[in-house]
């Protein structure tokens, strides 16, 4: 067995305009959600974040980013999926914040070369599928934004969400209803 990490980050009130804009936006879009399931406001709130990664055993985080990836295309300005290390992202721990989950060995297999082979392939970040935040659908289906990245490669191994459009905060949303635990 092995147990990896869903790392989240929270946005602050810094200047980061896209960090708070897709915090905030999902924010508003998944009411309906927090209605249907019953999650306390302050469970709610406490939830709020704007990107997700995949922390592996072996300290690597796993995702799609905008910036430079630092991984197999290193410096890549494109930005997309890639892996680095977990001490390279993981910087302001008092913005993160994560579930478990547990694997079997296969299950652990399979993640790691389906997300070996996004990264060997990455085509860049899918920045207008962030245009579906503001209702408007466009999409690459090679490019990848993080919480798309993160739940199609834990879907192939029955570990993803329902959404159809998971972004970082429902993804949260979504563990907490399936009972997971946060953990700062």
């Amino acid at each position: 067995m092995k147990i990896i990490k869903i790392n989240y980050y929270q946005p602050k009130f810094d200047g980061k305009w896209l960090d708070n804009s897709i915090a905030y936006h999902t924010w508003l879009v998944n009411l309906r959600f927090k209605r249907l399931n019953k999650i306390p406001w302050n469970v709610y709130n406490d939830l709020l974040c704007s990107h997700i990664e995949i922390e592996t055993p072996d300290d690597r985080c796993w995702t799609s980013t905008l910036g430079q990836t630092g991984g197999h295309k290193k410096n890549d300005p494109k930005g997309g999926v890639c892996v680095r290390p977990s001490s390279e992202v993981l910087t302001n721990p008092g913005r993160w914040f994560h579930n478990d989950e547990e694997l079997t060995d296969e299950e652990y297999i399979t993640l790691l070369e389906n997300m070996t082979r996004s990264v060997v392939n990455n085509l860049g970040y899918e920045k207008k599928l962030i245009a579906r935040y503001f209702g408007i659908t466009i999409d690459n289906p090679d490019m990848y934004v993080c919480s798309e990245f993160v739940d199609e490669h834990l879907d192939d191994i029955g570990k993803g969400v329902e959404s159809e459009n998971p972004s970082p905060f429902r993804f949260a949303l979504e563990k907490y209803c399936q009972g997971k635990l946060f953990y700062s």
